[in-house]
């Protein structure tokens, strides 16, 4: 990492709601994808304010690369109300969703237009950027992309984690990375077994419910 790969991460995290492990993480894997040649473009589910978006953008941008995207999927309204399959704690925090129905809870709350707005205070190439609004379950239907080489996941909850691994998940391509910020959450843990069949074999950790995997 340079210096100023640490201060662009330094700039970002001010936004975030990760710490500068998770951070360094997104740019290494990003790195890696790069000077390895694995094919593909790059995706977040669940962004916040845009922060690991913005840093695989940067490194883009800092080697020049112009045929490659950063797909970001978020509702920008939030985190969904949990249903009642969900971890206890997460109904507490977020509330307990009416059956069948998806709604915000109110938490973790930003805007599309103000994630496009950090996104320009970060000096960040709009071109490079794809944002897919609306939830999940919804979206990820007809996401478009056919190949990625890195997909973060931070979803936060089961069912909001399912479709991300139902439909973008076999786009990663052999060798890509695959980041899951979640699987500290006995719920988010089950999403990826009940898709998989089971956990990755090579989990690598970053830091707190962190890790990532290769494909």
């Amino acid at each position: 990492m340079t210096p100023e790969d640490k201060a662009f991460c330094n700039k970002v995290l001010q936004l975030a709601l990760c710490n500068p492990e998770m951070a360094w993480n997104t740019l290494d894997l990003t790195e890696r994808v790069l000077s390895e040649g694995i094919p593909g473009d790059l995706a977040e589910c669940g962004v916040f304010a845009g922060t690991h978006p913005a840093i695989m953008a940067y490194v883009l941008m800092k080697h020049g690369i112009t045929d490659r995207k950063v797909h970001l999927f978020d509702s920008f309204e939030g985190i969904p109300k949990a249903q009642a399959h969900e971890h206890p704690n997460d109904l507490k925090t977020l509330g307990k969703g009416r059956l069948g129905v998806i709604e915000s809870s109110g938490v973790s709350v930003c805007s599309l237009e103000g994630v496009k707005g950090y996104m320009k205070m970060w000096g960040i190439d709009p071109t490079l950027l794809v944002y897919h609004k609306g939830w999940f379950q919804n979206t990820l239907k007809n996401h478009g992309i056919l190949k990625l080489a890195l997909l973060r996941i931070d979803c936060d909850l089961y069912d909001s984690t399912i479709p991300v691994l139902q439909h973008l998940y076999p786009c990663v391509q052999p060798g890509g990375y695959v980041i899951d910020d979640d699987l500290g959450s006995p719920t988010c843990r089950q999403a990826v077994v009940d898709i998989l069949g089971a956990m990755p074999k090579k989990l690598n950790f970053v830091s707190a419910g962190t890790h990532w995997w290769r494909v």
